[in-house]
């Protein structure tokens, strides 16, 4: 995964928790995502414990808690 910004630099792509928890689920054992300094990182998706969400997400969260 690759995230690239408007003025075409490299950003952090790793993926969220909800994207971790569907590529375990899916099988993945291994994800390829550019990191803050603009390089690519390899990490084991079984072993990563990650709690972000995106922006999106948590905007979609408080609004579903509003309207509930």
């Amino acid at each position: 995964m690759i995230r690239v910004s408007d003025s075409d630099h490299i950003r952090d792509a790793m993926p969220c928790s909800r994207c971790c928890t569907s590529l375990k689920n899916l099988g993945f054992k291994k994800v390829v995502f550019s990191n803050s300094e603009g390089n690519m990182e390899m990490i084991n998706i079984q072993k990563v414990k990650n709690t972000h969400l995106s922006r999106s997400q948590l905007i979609t969260e408080k609004i579903s808690k509003k309207f509930g």
